[in-house]
C-alpha cells in the first residue's frame, strides 16, 4: 500500500531497462484479500489513489496527497526515468475500467474475456493499451485441444474468478459449450492465428 516505495522499484526497473517494461496494477481478487485479511473497505479508491500517485512520481512531479489510503507530504523521486513506463490497471468490472481510462495507461483483462467482452471493455475504456490474457491450448485436433483446456477453465469458473466477465459469453457447461469457443483460443495452429486475429480486431 506504499505507493512511494512501488514508485521506486518501478523506476529502479525503467532506469535499468528503459522502454521495456510495463507495469499493471490490480485491486485484488475477493476472495484472497478476504482470505489474508488484506482487504480494504473500498478496493477500487485504493487502487486509483496509489495509481494516480506512482504515476505522478514516475513523471518526476513532487506529490502532496492527503486521501483515503494514500498520504505523501512532499514525496519526489530523486531518479525518475527519463521515459516513465506505462501504468496498466488489472480488472473487469465497470468501476475499475472507468479507473483504467481516467488514472492509467490502459487496462489488462485476465482470462475469461470473450470478443464481445472485449468490445464492451474497449468501449468503456476508449484509448490506451488493452491487454488480454487467454486461454490457448494448439493441437492439431480442435476437440482435443478444448478438452485439454477444459479442466483448467473448470477450475476458474467453479472458484468465481471474475464471473461477470466470463457470463457475457454464455453458459460455460463442458468442453464444447460454445462459450469455451468464446473464451479460449484453441485448435489447430491456423484456428487459433485466426482467433488471435479476431480478439485483436476486439
Amino acid at each position: 500500500r506504499n505507493p512511494a516505495i512501488a514508485a521506486m522499484e518501478i523506476a529502479t526497473l525503467a532506469l535499468l531497462h528503459p522502454g521495456r517494461i510495463q507495469i499493471a496494477f490490480g485491486h485484488g481478487v475477493e476472495a484472497w484479500m478476504r482470505q489474508i485479511a488484506a482487504r480494504p473497505p473500498d478496493r477500487l479508491v485504493l487502487l486509483e489513489e496509489v495509481v494516480r500517485t506512482v504515476r505522478a512520481l514516475l513523471r518526476g512531479e513532487t506529490v502532496d496527497v492527503s486521501g483515503r489510503y494514500v498520504t505523501l507530504d512532499e514525496v519526489r523521486l530523486e531518479q525518475p526515468p527519463a521515459a516513465p513506463p506505462e501504468l496498466l490497471v488489472g480488472t473487469t468490472g465497470e468501476r475499475g475500467i472507468a479507473i483504467a481510462a481516467r488514472a492509467a495507461d490502459g487496462l489488462v483483462v485476465a482470462e475469461g474475456a470473450s470478443e464481445d467482452a472485449l468490445r464492451w471493455a474497449r468501449g468503456l475504456l476508449g484509448g490506451g493499451r488493452l491487454v488480454a490474457y487467454t486461454w490457448l491450448r494448439i493441437e492439431d485436433d480442435a476437440a482435443g485441444a478444448r478438452a485439454a483446456l477444459w479442466p483448467a477453465v473448470e477450475r476458474w469458473r467453479d472458484g468465481g474468478l471474475y464471473a461477470g466477465m466470463i457470463a457475457r459469453a454464455g453458459a460455460l457447461d463442458g468442453p464444447d459449450s460454445p462459450a469455451l469457443h468464446e473464451l479460449a483460443v484453441a485448435g489447430s495452429a491456423e484456428d487459433c492465428a485466426a482467433a488471435v486475429r479476431r480478439r485483436a480486431e476486439a
